[in-house]
Parts: structure tokens; sequence; C-alpha cells
């Protein structure tokens, strides 16, 4: 790799420890967090994820126009790429609206489960398995990434890093992960967090002159398709590694398992078909895209957060008094 290339690598994993920071500051990795949020019958409702979603798209439509007007082109590129689409059509609602359902299920969307996945919690594990597979399935589908690419050599070997990194970090700290959780509705954790949200997506913006999109991140990983992988290797370990550090000198929390094995399986695969489809997932759509006021983002916005409170609040209807789902 040329140096410019480098630079591009440790930007993107400086970025991603950022990221991993304000997700688990804020309480985004923990699916207790979430599920309160979205359970329109829980019994103890928290409003600070909406406080946390607020905080980074208000700081990220600041710093986002600051870098536009103060620079005509990213510190590693020729010039900025932002998304100009204007379609809003049945891949995107029905995208959308599957990442909701998986994302109601499980509790995660792909940023959270790789830095609970950090913490040892096995739910992230299955979660991030569950949601490759997703991805390539999809590709497969749709016809943009043939077999014999997915099987090339160099594609194979970034695969197996992502993987390989899942089992021993799975055999490492199988049973580590906490049992109680420590997460809760600090609203000054909120902020902390939303802004850590904010600073990542703008970095990384200013340093490759993309939107960054967790989802469309992680799935070049695994695609034949993509050949910019070294600096997405690069934002998924830092999220992994951030989540461990910030864990070990910040903050001790861990989620627990409050759901069955399946549904973090599932709920990862129709996340990573969902975000695929609409191209997007709270980072891509729901903060960059609103602090852009693109209409495919509020759609998509609008699309996921109410399958996800329709998903949660069924799902809580049906298994509240069952022993494996642990709804508080």
């Amino acid at each position: 790799m040329d140096e410019e290339s480098i630079s591009l690598v440790v930007n993107s994993f400086i970025f991603g420890t950022t990221m991993s920071m304000g997700l688990l500051i804020s309480g985004m990795a923990d699916p207790i967090h979430i599920s309160n949020f979205f359970n329109v019958f829980a019994k103890h409702w928290d409003p600070s994820l909406l406080l946390t979603f607020a905080t980074a798209l208000i700081v990220h439509a600041i710093m986002y126009r600051m870098i536009l007007k103060k620079h005509n082109k990213p510190l590693y590129g020729d010039s900025f790429c932002i998304p100009n689409s204007t379609d809003l059509d049945i891949k995107l609602v029905g995208g959308a609206w599957l990442f909701g359902t998986g994302w109601g299920l499980s509790g995660f969307c792909p940023g959270p489960s790789v830095v609970a996945m950090s913490l040892g919690f096995s739910g992230g594990y299955l979660f991030v398995i569950g949601m490759m597979l997703g991805f390539l399935v999809l590709k497969y589908l749709r016809g943009t990434s043939s077999v014999p690419e997915m099987i090339s050599g160099s594609n194979v070997g970034y695969v197996a890093v992502v993987f390989g990194t899942i089992f021993f970090d799975l055999v490492l700290n199988s049973g580590l992960y906490a049992d109680v959780s420590s997460y809760n509705n600090d609203a000054i954790r909120a902020v902390v967090g939303g802004c850590f949200l904010a600073c990542s997506i703008a970095g990384l913006m200013l340093a490759n002159g993309k939107i960054l999109g967790i989802s469309g991140l992680l799935s070049g990983i695994v695609s034949g398709d993509c050949y910019d992988k070294n600096h997405r290797i690069g934002f998924f370990y830092g999220l992994y590694l951030g989540g461990k550090l910030t864990n070990l000198f910040v903050m001790d929390a861990a989620p627990v398992l409050v759901k069955p094995e399946y549904a973090y399986l599932l709920g990862g695969f129709l996340v990573g078909v969902g975000t695929n489809l609409s191209n997007g997932c709270t980072s891509g759509h729901g903060i960059c895209g609103l602090s852009r006021f693109s209409k495919r983002s509020i759609v998509a916005t609008a699309t996921f957060f109410v399958a996800n409170i329709v998903t949660t609040s069924i799902l809580y209807i049906l298994t509240k008094d069952s022993a494996s789902w642990g709804w508080q």
C-alpha cells in the first residue's frame, strides 16, 4: 500500500474506535436499552436513545456543513462523494422494513453488534454471523457478487480475517460477559455518546470523502465485487478493539443475554439483507441522510423506526411471560 492508503486505514481505525466509544457510552450496544425505547408497552420507557440520536444528528449536521465549506476535497481522495439519489422505491421501503424488523428482533443494528461482540457477548457473535450471511446471500441473489468472486483468494482472505476474529474471540471470551446490565438512561452519557458518533462519521467523511454507512462498509469486506477493503478492515477493527478498550478503561458494562440465540442470528440476517436493499442503516440514513435532508433517508429512517416499534411491541406481548426473553 502507498502512504495515502496507509493513512486512510489508520484514520478508519481511529474513527472506528471513536464510533465504538460512542455506541458503548450511549448504551446502543445493549439490546435491553434498545428494546426499552422501542417497546410501547415497556414498564420503564427509556428515552435516552432519542437524545443520543438528536445529539448525533445536530452535531453531525454542523460538522458536515463546515467540512464542505472549508475543504474542496477530502484529505485522502479527489472529491467528496455525496449520494444524490431521490428514488423512493420498494427496495428502499422493503429493505428498511426488514432492517427495522431485524433490529427489533435482536436489539442490534450493524455497529453496536460488533461492539457487543468485542465485550464477549454471545448475542453479538450470532448477530454478526447472521448479518454477514445476509450480505452474502443478497449479493449473490442480486447478481452483484458471483460465487467465483466470493471465493477468490483475496476475498476469502478478508472473510477469513473477520470470521477468524469472531471465532477466536468467542473461544477466548465465552461465558465472560456480565450477567447483569449496568446501562441506564443517563442523559449525560446519551449526549456524550451522540457527540462521539457524530465526530466519527464526520471525521471519516473528511478523510475519504464518503458518507459513513456502517452496513455498507462492513458488507464490502465480505463482498466479491468490492476492492477497497483495507480501510474497511481498519474500521471493523476500530469498532472491535475500541469496544474492548472503552470497557476496560472508561466503564465496566456489558449487555446481558436477554433473548433466545435464534433471535440474534435471524435478526442479523434480516438486518444484512435489509440494509443492503435500502442502502443504509442508522448511520447512513439515520444520521448522515437526515442531516442532509435526504428524502430517501427520511423515508427509510421513518420506516425502520416504525418497523422496530411494531416488532418489539408485538414480541413483548407474545413473550413477556417467557423465561427465555428477559424483558425489563
